[in-house]
């Protein structure tokens, strides 16, 4: 019996240190990382269009920079800020949520 009560204790220091590391994560810093591959907007719109699934494979989880032109910028609930990057030609875009 008391075997269960040291377990169950083990167990919710352990639940309490693995949600405290949870919730105060800070954020990772940009300016130290580095892009993989630097890719226009043109160019990954197109990589798209040709082939989703061989694109998605390749970029999927990967940082990237991507340069072009601003489509537009919307504005959304929370602070949250979507720029969209690509020609005002083309119907398709690179959306960038922040």
């Amino acid at each position: 019996m008391r075997y269960l009560f040291y377990l169950f204790l083990l167990l919710t220091v352990a639940a309490g240190l693995y949600f405290y590391q949870a919730f105060t994560r800070k954020p990772a810093d940009v300016n130290r990382m580095v892009a993989v591959e630097k890719i226009s907007a043109r160019e990954l719109i197109n990589t798209f269009s040709m082939d989703e699934k061989e694109a998605t494979k390749k970029y999927a989880g990967k940082i990237i920079e991507i340069t072009g032109v601003i489509k537009g910028i919307q504005f959304q609930a929370d602070s949250v800020l979507t720029v969209l990057l690509g020609d005002s030609a083309q119907v398709s875009s690179v959306s960038c949520t922040m």
